[in-house]
């Protein structure tokens, strides 16, 4: 529970974001004038300040890199009978994606446990839980749907076990705790998809929005609706490209 000074701090906090990105949050009104010329000008001038400040920095990506050390050790030492069974763990998420936003992107790291280990997903994904509950506290450990939580300091960690359904495909098996079912993945294509596609700025600006707007619309979801949208386009306006994204998400909204 917040003590009254941390909550009139995060108050302050969240006002101060808010008037920061006031303009932000009324983009249809540029989007509207879109005919004038100055207008159009300063649109895109904005949307460019947007992204220079919301793009983590090279300190944050280095951060990162540690993280990811740290956890690769972690591993180690708390799941002793996983960790010979471990091809590699690599970052994953909007970091490894080059999509991160300043304040809202945790360390997203995925484990990539070879196809020769016998234990099931199930068994896997629980028994990970209780090695780090243990190492770390349980208290500091939590199931989510397909990942481990971690919270250790600020951002969050989250860890996602995968065993590979060969050992000549990136292609991985995960467990979905909410549903107790598994599901196949390609993490690392998905990861190149978007670094390939030129369009890490556009989604970068959309995560923004979605933030200022405190929407419920996870980044995968807006990763695809962006490459849906642009497709190989990755030299259009900031300001089109925006007016783009949003009415194709209007679109789907429709339709749902």
């Amino acid at each position: 529970m917040l003590t009254e000074g941390r909550a009139k701090l995060a108050q302050a906090e969240l006002l101060e974001t808010e008037a920061k990105y006031r303009p932000f949050m009324y983009q249809q009104q540029m989007l509207e004038n879109a005919n004038n010329n100055y207008l159009i000008l300063q649109a895109e001038r904005f949307l460019a300040s947007v992204l220079r400040q919301e793009t983590m920095d090279s300190l944050e990506d280095r951060v990162a890199i540690t993280n990811l050390r740290a956890v690769q050790s972690v591993i180690e030492q708390a799941c002793k009978e996983l960790s010979p069974h471990i091809d590699r763990i690599f970052l994953a998420g909007s970091l490894a994606k080059e999509t991160a936003v300043k304040g809202s992107s945790d360390y997203d790291f995925f484990i990539s446990i070879k196809n020769s280990y016998t234990k099931s997903m199930c068994e896997i994904f629980n028994d990970l839980h209780d090695c780090l509950a243990i190492f770390f506290g349980h208290e500091a450990v939590r199931k989510q749907n397909v990942s481990i939580g971690l919270t250790l300091g600020d951002p969050s960690i989250d860890i996602v076990p995968g065993k590979q359904q060969n050992e000549y495909s990136d292609y991985h098996t995960i467990w979905k705790n909410k549903t107790q079912s598994w599901t196949k993945t390609n993490v690392q294509k998905q990861i190149d998809n978007v670094r390939r596609s030129g369009c890490a700025p556009y989604i970068r600006l959309i995560k923004v929005w979605r933030n200022c707007w405190r929407l419920d619309f996870p980044s995968i979801n807006l990763e695809l609706s962006v490459l849906d949208t642009l497709g190989t386009n990755k030299n259009i306006p900031l300001r089109r490209a925006f007016g783009l994204i949003l009415q194709y998400l209007l679109f789907v909204e429709l339709l749902v």
